[in-house]
């Protein structure tokens, strides 16, 4: 029996190893086993249009013009139409777009004992107390914490420093600290992004730029990804193939400086397939049973999805307790000091027993008029 002849249209700037044969047949197992499957390029153009008169531009020409009979996702949200002889396939998916970032230690706070700050460690009724003593003792109590004072200054044993990841959460983070934003064509969050009417999104776009990974290394992603202060648009997809690159090659355990994305979306989008109508009958009952078969399978399912893919990148998938590092934990760093904790309080004891010595030497030759 003659196989029926399906042309599968993928977007020109999708590396090479995600639109071969042995990773689209697994996302599409059904049309790959009923169908001579061909791929053909897109156009790299990240608009998707189509006007009031019916006629759309860019990718979604080349499927009006029935030149491919199957898109691999289009975006659905932002369409203003449909256009004429197009309608959407089965299994319309959602999902969120994150700010994606490597994450430094870019936020530090420094607390630091001062030199009077031991007035305010006792209670007021301390220093009553004190009055009551003879000047001799009230003397040596005085030096000995205004000594204690000087040597944790000088020796910084009052300081800590708190150093915490910068976390990115939304966009005005972005703009706060002076971070770029970068997204990738012809993706759908790249659509997204670009075509928001959001306000805020529109000031983070000023300084956002646009880069193709056509024919590129995973390496050279991952170096691009995780450039300092810059924040991808991406879904969960994106992120997970760059941070198991990460984990996989040692890259985030040498550096320390975990890919990460944030909590919550910055955007949602709604993206599926759409079917030429005047396609043949059975090149059209081919997909639609296709598409509805990966939906039963869990194609269409973002985690699914997102495993298979990544694999396909990566020719591996990395361990879960590297996807899932602690490396956002707060972090409490000592400060440095040039001598042992352990032989400051010798040294504070040294010199109050010399102070002590000598103000009673003092008050035995009447040096010192104690009463």
């Amino acid at each position: 029996m003659k196989m029926v002849q399906l042309r599968f249209g993928i977007a020109a700037n999708i590396p090479a190893n995600i639109a071969n044969k042995k990773c689209l047949s697994q996302d599409f197992y059904y049309i790959y086993d009923k169908a001579n499957v061909t791929l053909k390029i897109l156009p790299e153009k990240s608009k998707f249009y189509c006007g009031d008169n019916g006629i759309c531009t860019s990718p979604l020409s080349v499927l009006q013009k029935a030149e491919i009979d199957l898109n691999y996702f289009f975006p659905l949200n932002g369409l203003n139409t449909i256009g004429e002889n197009l309608t959407s396939g089965p299994g319309a998916m959602e999902d969120n777009c994150y700010l994606s970032y490597s994450k430094r230690k870019l936020q530090s706070s420094i607390y630091n004992l001062t030199f009077s700050d031991f007035i305010f460690t006792f209670d007021p009724t301390f220093w009553f107390a004190l009055l009551g003593l003879k000047l001799l003792f009230l003397l040596f109590a005085t030096a000995f914490l205004m000594v204690s004072k000087i040597l944790s200054n000088s020796l910084k044993t009052g300081l800590i420093q708190n150093m915490d990841y910068l976390n990115l959460e939304i966009f005005q983070d972005v703009i706060d600290n002076n971070f770029t934003t970068s997204t990738i064509d012809f993706t759908m969050c790249s659509h997204e992004f670009l075509n928001s009417k959001d306000a805020l999104v529109g000031r983070v776009r000023e300084k956002s730029t646009i880069c193709s990974f056509r024919d590129k290394s995973v390496h050279d992603i991952y170096a691009y990804r995780t450039r300092e202060m810059v924040a991808t648009v991406e879904n969960e997809q994106g992120f997970e193939i760059t941070k198991s690159y990460g984990c996989l090659y040692d890259q985030e355990m040498a550096l320390n400086e975990p890919y990460s994305k944030s909590e919550s979306q910055v955007l949602h989008i709604v993206y599926g397939f759409l079917i030429n109508k005047f396609n043949s009958v059975s090149v059209n009952r081919i997909i639609v049973n296709g598409l509805y078969s990966a939906s039963e399978f869990g194609i269409t399912i973002s985690k699914k999805l997102l495993q298979i893919e990544t694999k396909c990148y990566l020719g591996a998938t990395a361990s879960p307790s590297c996807i899932d590092d602690g490396f956002d934990q707060q972090e409490m760093l000592p400060s440095p000091i040039s001598l042992n904790y352990l032989f400051v309080p010798f040294i504070q004891l040294g010199i109050g027993l010399l102070l002590a010595c000598m103000f009673f030497v003092f008050s035995l030759f009447g040096v010192l008029d104690i009463d």
